[in-house]
């Protein structure tokens, strides 16, 4: 414990996090996929330049589904997952 968290570590709660916020995998996992093919990011190989993006892209998703206040805090959580890279 206390080690730097891995790029794949923080993908996959900024996915968890998501998809809570959105019902539940089911319902998250299709505008993941869809995100991250807008953003050409690779899921499988993600690097911290990738993972802005999607940040990005699923901020302005949450906004438009969830409104601001909660796009607001979702970007700043995903912002400090990123943040544990450095």
């Amino acid at each position: 414990m206390g080690e730097t968290p891995k790029i794949m570590d923080v993908e996959d709660a900024m996915i968890f996090e998501f998809c809570q916020d959105f019902g539940g995998l089911e319902e998250g996992m299709p505008i993941i996929r869809e995100q991250f093919k807008k953003a050409n990011v690779d899921f499988r190989t993600p690097t911290k330049e990738g993972l802005v993006k999607i940040i990005e892209n699923l901020v302005t998703v949450t906004r438009s589904m969830r409104g601001d206040e909660m796009a607001k805090k979702q970007k700043a959580k995903f912002l400090s997952m990123l943040k544990t890279l450095d």
